[in-house]
């Protein structure tokens, strides 16, 4: 059977509305992709008249960097390039007393904007005033907020991942795909691989799944965005919302963190199994034991110049299943209660440099080690059921930030990282070779099997690994023709390989009735009447090459002082990803395709999708003129990534059989042929890939308003709507003409 993967639609609108509380208010947005801010206004005199040539200098109150910059002709002004953190800004100018504004506060990816009014000296010789900001962000035209890192540091984390905290902010929710993994589906209808997630500036999710990559320690996030709809035209490879972090860096103070927390059974309450087991059986409350612990550090190695930041987490768990089917008189040697450990580490440092006022670098390391068992078993589930994962992931990045002058900013970040895949038996956790087949793994490969109240027997899965190389540039100069303006050009490229080891299975026997079994070789021997068999082989290794590339160009523009407009363009390409590396008529990559029927549908060379042109425009409008009303509205195109799952799968099937076998013969199924004789005799269901197929799209339109309430509460309301199109789907191409009955037309 003839398979392609064609498109559907979804439309989805929802409404968001919050009240913010905060100490301090979210002001304009920086608009960088990386995690810095700014902060811009315009200086004038008492008299309202504009002061070019004024000197501005932020200088961050924990680590002691400084900038400056000069006002323009106009008296507007912009430091940019700005850490997270809090600011210390004086204003100077020769005849005039000078302005400082103490105790500024950035956070991630936002801009405060700060007008400051001069007096000439001998009438005031100078002036101190407390920065608090607007709680209404006057310039925002996306839909976006901030979690902080208060925060991050007193609400409860049971997982220690502060990502968890974006289900905070309206608009979110999570799914049950992959109950391990943290997921935020972010903006009106969008599922879990359409978001994107960045830290530090650069790319952090794995390719498959689309979920994060690796994992950080909870005392190393200083705070993240969320957009959960139109980011502007600097962020990419997203069909809904993107979430952006910022890591911790070293301070003037030596600074750290300890902790612990530790769990027993005693406050664990039991499952329903658990209590089946311990009303039927007199089984006791299994055991449980939890420790969570970790330290973190940060301080500065040269002050106002060098500092430096660490963290290390682990999470041990020694927990237990209990396996109770029902039908003791089938499977009490399989009941009872079983070990399932596991654990995971976390790990980070990073160290900052100022080059001097203008430059500075940044380098971070960060890895995470990770094996968890069986998160299936229990119940009717053997304890053998579903396997181990160890996960070793690993990454290095670094970024360079130039202030070239009061007028142009540039940012470059690079990044290099592992993301390791390895299933294991429960009762073997030794990681073999890519690619090898020594004895002790065959062993591994055993038949599973299927009753009515118990599984038993574990499929092997495939190894995977991940390589991902990433460089980006983001570039932004201000004018001021015709308005304010913040122009942004920026583009990168990101290399994301994959290899995976798929190896064959000892097969899957289903039987309809329960039977006694104990897992031991004359139970399984006199097993009777299956009703089906299933098992995928030979062996095989695939190869994905996985390109994205991105330009966009960016304007951030204020006509007048009350209204802000976001114009930009972004063009996205994702290359090699649709196997078109690949040729059909290969014998050793294809041995068992390439006839004449196959070859019409698959044409690997004229694959991609090259149009992906994604305008924004977005529109915030202050209407009350003093930051308390502001109507907002934007509009933008969205590329979501080609996930390698669709693309691993066509390589699967043109090299791998997948045998299914109705009321088959036990045990031994194929009636004493071989295997892969047996499968080239029957016929064929093929899935192919549409030589068509592009990157799902998505058509955003959002429109909101925000009402200051008090000094330090506001509501805000969001309606957003999206429509995405390109959604793969599963089409059957050679359907029988008549039902079931009828003849194929291929």
């Amino acid at each position: 059977m003839l398979r392609k993967l064609d498109v559907s639609r979804s439309v989805c609108c929802i409404l968001t509305v919050g009240a913010l509380t905060l100490g301090v208010g979210l002001t304009s947005p920086a608009g960088a992709q990386t995690t810095g801010g700014a902060i811009a206004g315009v200086v004038t005199d008492t008299q309202g008249g504009v002061l070019p040539g004024v000197t501005l200098t932020a200088r961050n109150v924990e680590t002691g960097v400084v900038r400056t910059t000069v006002t323009e002709a106009d008296g507007r002004y912009r430091v940019a390039g700005l850490a997270p953190g809090r600011y210390d800004l004086k204003a100077e100018l020769a005849g005039f007393g000078p302005v400082e504004v103490k105790d500024l506060t950035l956070t991630i990816g936002l801009a405060v904007a700060r007008d400051i009014t001069l007096h000439l000296q001998g009438v005031q010789e100078s002036v101190t005033v407390t920065g608090v900001s607007p709680v209404v962000e006057t310039a925002k035209t996306d839909v976006s907020g901030v979690i902080t890192q208060q925060q991050i540091d007193t609400l409860p984390l049971a997982t220690r991942q502060p990502v968890a905290l974006a289900l905070l902010l309206p608009g979110t929710s999570q799914d049950a795909v992959r109950p391990r993994k943290f997921n935020a589906n972010l903006g009106a209808g969008a599922f879990t691989n359409a978001g994107a997630f960045l830290i530090d500036g650069v790319w952090n999710k794995e390719p498959v799944t689309g979920e994060p990559r690796q994992d950080f320690p909870q005392g190393a996030i200083r705070e993240f965005k969320v957009n959960l709809s139109n980011a502007t035209a600097e962020y990419g490879w997203t069909a809904s919302g993107v979430v952006t972090i910022a890591t911790r860096s070293g301070t003037n103070r030596f600074s750290g963190e300890g902790f612990e927390a530790f769990r027993d059974k005693s406050l664990n309450t039991m499952s329903r199994f658990e209590q089946a087991a311990h009303d039927t059986r007199g089984a006791p409350k299994p055991d449980y034991r939890r420790n969570q612990f970790g330290v973190a550090i940060g301080g500065p190695v040269v002050k106002d110049t060098l500092h430096f930041f660490g963290a290390v987490e682990r999470t041990k768990e020694d927990k237990y299943i209990t396996v109770s089917t029902g039908r003791s008189q089938f499977y009490s040697a399989l009941e009872g209660i079983f070990p399932e450990p596991e654990y995971s580490n976390t790990y980070f440092a990073k160290g900052d440099w100022r080059v001097d006022r203008n430059q500075s670098v940044f380098v971070r390391l960060a890895g995470q080690q990770q094996d968890y068992t069986c998160d299936t078993c229990g119940g009717t589930a053997a304890w053998n059921t579903d396997g181990g994962i160890n996960q070793p992931r690993r990454s290095v990045a670094g970024g360079h930030t130039w202030v070239i002058s009061t007028h142009a900013l540039n940012e470059i970040r690079a990044q290099y990282s592992f993301y390791g895949y390895y299933p294991h038996p429960v009762s073997d956790t030794s990681l073999f070779d890519f690619g090898a087949y020594p004895a002790q793994r065959l062993a591994q490969f055993q038949p599973t099997f299927s009753f009515p109240t118990l599984t038993y027997g574990w499929p092997p899965g495939l190894y995977v690994l991940q390589w991902a190389k990433e460089v980006r540039d983001d570039f932004s100069i201000t004018t001021s023709k015709l308005g304010s303006h913040v122009w942004k050009f920026g583009g990168g490229a990101k290399s994301l390989l994959g290899q995976d080891d798929v190896p064959p299975n000892g097969g899957t026997w289903t039987f309809n009735a329960d039977q006694i079994f104990d897992g031991t070789d004359p139970t399984k021997a006199s097993l009777k009447s299956p009703i089906l068999f299933t098992q995928a082989l030979p062996a095989i290794r695939r190869s994905l090459p996985n390109w994205y590339t991105e330009a966009y160009v960016q304007d951030e523009w204020k006509p007048t002082a009350n209204l802000t407009l976001n114009l930009g363009l972004r063009y996205d390409y994702q290359a090699k990803i649709l196997n078109t590396g690949l040729d059909i008529n290969d014998p050793i990559i294809f041995p068992t395709t390439g006839t004449p029927r196959q070859i019409p549908f698959v044409d690997f060379k004229n694959r991609g999708d090259k149009n992906n042109f994604a305008p924004r425009v977005g529109i915030a409008w202050d209407a009350s003129r003093n930051a308390s009303t502001v109507v907002r509205g934007a509009y933008g195109i969205y590329y979501n990534p080609i996930w390698a799952t669709l693309m691993r799968g066509e390589q699967t099937n043109f090299r791998q059989a997948n045998i299914t076998i109705s009321n088959p013969s036990y045990p031994d199924p194929f009636g004493g042929r071989d295997p892969l004789s047996f499968a080239s005799t029957a016929p064929q269901n093929i899935s192919i890939v549409d030589n068509g197929l592009q990157n799902s799209r998505a058509m955003a339109v959002t429109g909101g308003v925000s009402q200051g309430l008090t000094r330090t509460m506001a509501l805000h309301a969001d309606v957003v709507y999206n429509h995405m199109t390109g959604v793969p789907m599963v089409t059957n191409i050679n359907p029988r003409s008549n039902g079931t009955a009828g003849n194929r037309p291929l």
